[in-house]
Parts: C-alpha cells; structure tokens; sequence
C-alpha cells in the first residue's frame, strides 16, 4: 500500500515540515546536486551556522578534494563559492548575506529542508 501524498505531490517523510510546491522541489534538488554546495551547507551546519569564509573554503576543499591542496586549487574554490556557489544558495533562501572577508550563515529557511539530504 502507498503512503498518502501530500499537497506537494511528495509522500510523508522527511517532507513533513513544509509542503513544497513542485517549483520549489526543483530548485531545491538543483541546489542540492552539486558536492560543493551540500557540502556548504555541511559545513555551515556543523559549525553552528556560521563559519568565516576562509573556514568554509578549507572545509569544502577537504570534503571534495581527495587529495592536499596547492595555492592555486584552494583559490579555484574560493572564487567558484564566492561567484558560483554561495550565490545559488542565497538565492534558494539556504544561505544568508555572505562576504569574503567576513562570515557565511546558514539562512532560517534552511530548517525546512531536511538536513540528511545535504549530510
């Protein structure tokens, strides 16, 4: 027997918290698709929701790069976070106003996204 669906088509679950609509649950797996970004959020989360952005850089860097990184590799993740990644987040609502001199933070919204699919 299958589960009955909620309004945004999804079963319950780990969805229970918020009811996505089906344009919000592709713009979250958009988000979510990349190593990078889930492992952003990783990071955030497992710092209390905040972290620098020279922290969060290191951090992406050793969860994605199965290897130790030179000078030029961690720059190469510091500029795809700051132009690439960071921005797709906040603009999902997953992360807050972001600086590169300064602190990255988990946004509120991220609550309503189940933090097993980013872990």
């Amino acid at each position: 027997m299958t589960p009955p669906a909620n309004d945004s088509g999804l079963t319950d679950g780990p969805f229970r918290s918020k009811q996505f609509t089906p344009a919000e649950l592709d713009e979250l797996f958009d988000v979510l698709a990349d190593a990078r970004r889930r492992c952003t959020l990783q990071s955030l989360s497992d710092a209390g929701g905040t972290a620098s952005f020279d922290e969060l850089v290191g951090d992406v860097a050793r969860q994605t790069v199965a290897r130790p990184i030179g000078r030029e590799q961690r720059r190469e993740i510091a500029t795809t976070l700051y132009h690439v990644h960071l921005p797709k987040l906040a603009s999902a609502g997953l992360v807050a106003d972001f600086d590169p001199d300064g602190e990255v933070a988990l946004a509120e919204q991220v609550d309503d996204v189940p933090h097993s699919l980013f872990e």
